[in-house]
């Protein structure tokens, strides 16, 4: 009796998921090492087989330096705009990366700039836009400003994100009775002590469904204007008589970074970049030197796995 084949099921497809199906049945692509290789004879134990060979393990070794390099490269572009560096700086820093530690590293003035206006800038966007549609309320603060013969209509939207919510008001109020007084002196701000409320209630698997409704409403209400004013001060401060020709995309690119991953320092961000590999191969792609273009970073490494088989 003939042997039964086998084939790239989904349990495999879970557990494997750098392997995608080829045409030919029994056969599948490594996007790590590029290689096809048949599993219908063993199924597991092939790929299996085909983890230990010294391609593949050359190819992890040899992805897991692009990965940094890429990292450093997105990091040193982040590191440009929140500091307020010029794009022309980066000619120069670029050299001396170069001559000193990195031979590879390519972040000029040009590639600085591409990555900042369509790589990074739109993954923040697509973070925002995944952000709002979870959240039951926003506030959307819209003002304008003139800059010599351009209107500037900054749009912010303000909103409290978080997934679980609760549905006991009493268990609120315990918590805030015992820690009002060290929250009140150690200065602890609103949102950091509805996010320790979380931490405590969530320990003890206590929710409060309808009072969070409440909470994230309130949260979403702007005290000042002073967020939308802070964007025309970043403004300000990119379009100087000596910074001027700056184009209007690249500074709402820098405002969105800005304001989006302010909490990052530059090693923090390096950290995320590391994590997020379709970004990555966005940072590296030459789609980001395309005028215009937003690179569609959701399904940017489908496009790569599909060139590669083909």
């Amino acid at each position: 009796m003939p042997k039964r084949r086998c084939t790239f099921t989904v349990s495999l497809q879970s557990e494997f998921t750098f392997l995608k199906n080829c045409e030919e049945i029994g056969k599948v692509f490594c996007t790590k090492c590029k290689a096809v290789f048949s599993i219908e004879h063993g199924g597991r134990s092939d790929i299996k087989q085909h983890l230990e060979k010294k391609k593949h393990t050359s190819a992890l070794s040899s992805a897991s330096k692009s990965d940094k390099q890429k990292s450093q490269e997105g990091m040193f572009a982040f590191h440009t705009i929140v500091h307020n560096h010029s794009f022309r700086s980066m000619d120069c820093t670029t050299t001396l990366i170069k001559k000193l530690h990195e031979k590879k590293f390519s972040c000029a003035r040009t590639k600085c700039e591409s990555i900042i206006l369509h790589v990074l800038a739109p993954f923040a966007m697509d973070q925002i836009i995944d952000e709002l549609k979870a959240v039951n309320f926003a506030t959307i603060m819209i003002d304008t400003s003139n800059h010599k013969n351009l209107k500037i209509v900054p749009i912010l939207i303000r909103y409290f994100d978080e997934d679980i919510l609760f549905d006991e008001y009493y268990h609120v109020v315990n918590v805030i009775n015992e820690n009002l007084k060290e929250w009140q002196n150690n200065y602890v701000r609103v949102e950091e002590r509805w996010c320790a409320i979380y931490k405590i209630l969530n320990s003890k698997s206590i929710s409060i469904n309808i009072f969070w409704k409440i909470v994230e409403y309130s949260l979403a209400m702007p005290g000042t204007n002073a967020a939308i004013e802070r964007v025309f001060f970043i403004t300000n401060v990119l379009w100087t008589d000596e910074k001027n020709r700056f184009l209007v995309p690249t500074i709402k690119s820098i405002i969105i970074l800005k304001n989006h991953f302010k909490k990052y320092s530059c090693n923090d961000f390096y950290d995320f970049l590391l994590t997020q590999p379709k970004l990555l191969n966005a940072i590296s792609s030459s789609q980001k030197y395309s005028n215009g273009t937003a690179i569609d970073i959701k399904g940017h490494d489908e496009q790569s796995t599909s060139t590669q088989k083909s």
